[in-house]
């Protein structure tokens, strides 16, 4: 197909050559007729070639095309003969007598390039059209690759509009806080809360609120956290798209973009990153970014049961309530408890300090109390030691600290889960 690729391009060459040379041969208007046609016909051939240069670049070789590499061989040997005879050299006698010549042509010598002309003209036109009819005999094949270009831009501009929508709902991005999180967790720690009876009854329940409580540093934002023990023992067992798994943080240090509207829109966030955005959403989206507004509380709350209505079955989590206001508090459950209290498809999960009041938005709760366990404060004490040098070498003098102190901590802190005190420095 080079070979075939290069001839043509050649041919295009010298074409454009000779019509150059017309721009002085045309003056001579006694000059006969057929050596007009010869111009004439090579603008007429032109285009065809250029349509064959492109099809030949973009087809795979076919025994058609095999066929017309010999024509278009013997034709570029026959063009290069009459360039030169059209051609002048340099110098003001040279381009006179090239005029002259041009007009004492014979009409058999123009004759034999006009038929030439016709000739491969003709082959031209008979290939492009069998290549359609190729083409044609592939419409399957050709039909289908562009539906998957098609399906493939339409999946760019959808992944564009989803990204661009997701961030006009809310700039808070749970997920970073998630991972930010996770990785302060000390490997194997908490893993007690797995195998609790409650736990398992609102894990495998619908419509379950679970109320995980302890002391301040008792361990609740590493257990809550989506990518936590929680949320990856919920991904291993139900690893299906019917089932959403959503997240909030409450920190008092971000109150202010904190908001109920954001905190809201930030569960439709989440629940929606692996869904197609609902036409309301869409409407909404374009209805105020038209206004230049933003959506109320309660069309946060309506595009939140559109997002909802995507899954057979949903786990919220609501990490550290005692650490937002009192009165935002109370709004909020207020208006979680109008989506979880409805078709039991939703299980709430909440963790906070003791001093936190669910009634009378959340009656019924699962209580599961937040304590230590040895191993866990174990497992975080010897990190600990490994991590400090001065540590390290107390231990290594007094072998006997590596059991002194862990079980000293565990006799004091009486339930506080001090081995993720680290952890709570990410909230």
């Amino acid at each position: 197909m080079a070979e075939i690729l290069g001839t043509i391009g050649s041919i295009i060459g010298l074409v454009d050559t000779a019509l150059k040379a017309r721009e002085y041969l045309k003056d001579f208007h006694n000059a006969p007729g057929e050596q007009k046609k010869l111009f004439t016909d090579m603008e007429d051939l032109k285009p065809l070639l250029v349509e064959l240069e492109k099809r030949v670049s973009d087809s795979p070789s076919t025994s058609t095309l095999q066929q017309i590499a010999s024509p278009l061989a013997r034709f570029n040997t026959v063009l290069e003969g009459f360039t030169t005879k059209v051609r002048p050299a340099d110098g003001r006698w040279s381009k006179f007598s090239k005029q002259l010549t041009w007009t004492l042509w014979n009409k058999k010598e123009a004759k034999e390039y006009l038929d030439e002309f016709e000739s491969i003209k003709s082959l031209i036109s008979v290939w492009l059209v069998v290549d359609i009819l190729y083409v044609g005999h592939q419409q399957n094949d050709i039909l289908a690759a562009v539906a998957e270009n098609v399906r493939a831009q339409q999946m760019r501009t959808s992944a564009a509009q989803h990204n661009t929508i997701s961030e006009w709902l809310t700039s808070l991005n749970f997920f970073q806080r998630q991972s930010d999180i996770f990785s302060a967790r000390q490997p194997g720690t908490g893993e007690w809360l797995l195998s609790d009876p409650q736990f398992k009854d609102w894990e495998l329940g619908s419509g379950k609120i679970l109320w995980c409580r302890g002391m301040p540093g008792a361990g609740k934002t590493v257990i809550s956290v989506s990518r936590s023990i929680v949320i990856n023992q919920l991904e291993v067992d139900f690893q299906t798209d019917s089932i959403g798994v959503a997240c909030i943080y409450l920190n008092h240090k971000e109150t202010e973009a904190q908001t109920i509207s954001n905190l809201l829109a930030s569960l439709c966030k989440q629940l929606l990153v692996t869904k197609s955005i609902p036409p309301t959403v869409l409407e909404m989206h374009r209805r105020h970014l038209s206004r230049g507004t933003r959506p109320s509380v309660e069309e946060v709350l309506e595009v939140l049961r559109c997002a909802v209505a995507e899954y057979a079955k949903i786990y919220f989590i609501i990490n550290a309530l005692d650490e937002y206001p009192e009165e935002q508090r109370n709004i909020l459950l207020e208006y979680l408890s109008t989506i979880i209290l409805g078709p039991p498809t939703i299980n709430l999960m909440i963790t906070s300090r003791p001093n936190v009041t669910l009634v009378p938005f959340l009656p019924h709760v699962l209580l599961v109390e937040i304590q230590a366990a040895d191993d866990d404060i174990r497992r975080y004490v010897d990190t600990h030691i490994q991590k400090s040098s001065r540590l390290s070498r107390h231990v290594r003098s007094r072998p006997e600290l590596r059991d002194e102190i862990p079980s000293k901590i565990i006799a004091n802190v009486k339930g506080m889960q001090v081995f993720l005190l680290q952890s709570r420095e990410h909230c």
